[in-house]
C-alpha cells in the first residue's frame, strides 16, 4: 500500500502536517517495502490545496493521511479512488501504524 501525508520536513521522523495544501513536504510510504520518501510541496501559494492534490495522485497514492482537507482537494483526491483518512497529530510512523491497525477514521466529506 502506498501512503501520502503532508509533513512538516524531510526526516523519517517527521510530524504530519496540519496544512495539507500549504506543508513543506510530502511523506510517500510504501508498506510492502517499508521506505518512505519525501517530495518538496512547490505549490504553497493561493490555490495550493488543488494543485497539492493533483500532485499527490502523481504517486498513485491507495491511501492519503491528514489532519485536514479542503473541498477542492478533497474532490480531487475522492474523485481520483483514493481514501482519505483522518490522522493524528504525531508522526509519520504513528500515523501508518494505526492506519495499518485500522484505527484511522476515513473522511468522507471536506472538514477544513
Amino acid at each position: 500500500m502506498k501512503i501520502v501525508m503532508p509533513v512538516s520536513n524531510n526526516s523519517p521522523d517527521a510530524l504530519i502536517d496540519d496544512r495539507f495544501g500549504r506543508c513543506p513536504y510530502f511523506a510517500i510510504h510504501d508498506t510492502e517495502s517499508g521506505k518512505t520518501t519525501f517530495v518538496a510541496n512547490d505549490v504553497q501559494e493561493s490555490g495550493s490545496g488543488v494543485n497539492a492534490a493533483s500532485n499527490v495522485l502523481k504517486f498513485s497514492p491507495d491511501a492519503v493521511i491528514t489532519l485536514t482537507i479542503g473541498p477542492k482537494a478533497f474532490r480531487v483526491i475522492k474523485t481520483s479512488g483514493t481514501k482519505i483518512y483522518e490522522g493524528v497529530k504525531g508522526n509519520i510512523k504513528q500515523n501508518i501504524e494505526l492506519l495499518t491497525r485500522g484505527e484511522l477514521k476515513e473522511i468522507n466529506a471536506p472538514n477544513n
